[in-house]
């Protein structure tokens, strides 16, 4: 059974296994708490929810439109935001605890968790929204109000891409003076696979006549795949 993405726990880091079990918690934290309260915002009785910048949203008797859905938005992004960034400042200090391999599988592990939590909150707002601004019966079409800063794929990427320089690149010794060898990676090839489509280009390399030397660890590569410089 899967919970909210489907991995072989056994073939994990212990990094990447610990972050898809606090992620798959937190996932159902938000459906259960954050965005269940949005359903009460019309009741009499009224509700507390957070904001996410330290200070409680308060509603009562309210419809979800204007500015509570305006509102709505803005607290589930600063969250999204601020849950990426968290992530990867408590996987900074979790880096440097293990050899260099792991270190470079743990990233690759956690961009992909990352990822697909980012977009699985981003898939329920739109869809909460959806129903939000419903009345029970008849439901408007999807629509994404966000913007999505600081948590899109492109940022999470990133975001390795630093740490993966910070901790990842193994340093070599020229005239005295240490260099990261990633640096030295001076080619830029292509990953083809057999069918011939194109999966990751720009992919920094060194080759020789005999030999190609990557720290892309994470390349999918299949018998009949092919590299383009």
């Amino acid at each position: 059974m899967c919970g909210l993405w489907c991995f072989s726990m056994s073939h994990l880091t212990p990094v990447g296994s610990r972050l898809s079990t606090s992620l798959n918690d937190e996932y159902l934290r938000m459906q259960n708490e954050w965005f269940f309260k949005w359903h009460s915002i019309g009741t009499e009785r009224g509700v507390e929810i957070d904001s996410f910048n330290g200070k409680p949203i308060c509603y009562g008797g309210i419809r979800f439109s204007g500015s509570a859905q305006v509102v709505y938005w803005d607290a589930i992004q600063r969250y999204l935001q601020k849950k990426v960034g968290s992530i990867f400042d408590e996987l900074e200090g979790e880096l440097s605890k293990y050899p260099l391999d792991i270190r470079s599988n743990a990233l690759s592990e956690a961009q992909q968790i990352v990822g697909q939590f980012a977009a699985k909150i981003r898939k329920v707002a739109i869809e909460k929204d959806r129903v939000l601004r419903g009345n029970g019966i008849e439901f408007p079409p999807e629509h994404d109000f966000g913007h999505w800063r600081g948590c899109q794929l492109a940022d999470i990427e990133a975001r390795v891409s630093g740490l993966r320089r910070i901790y990842c690149d193994l340093q070599i010794d020229i005239g005295g003076v240490n260099m990261p060898f990633h640096s030295l990676m001076g080619d830029r090839l292509t990953l083809v696979k057999k069918d011939g489509t194109i999966l990751r280009s720009d992919i920094p390399a060194t080759v020789s006549s005999t030999q190609i030397t990557t720290f892309a660890a994470d390349l999918p590569i299949e018998v009949g795949d092919r590299f383009l410089r």
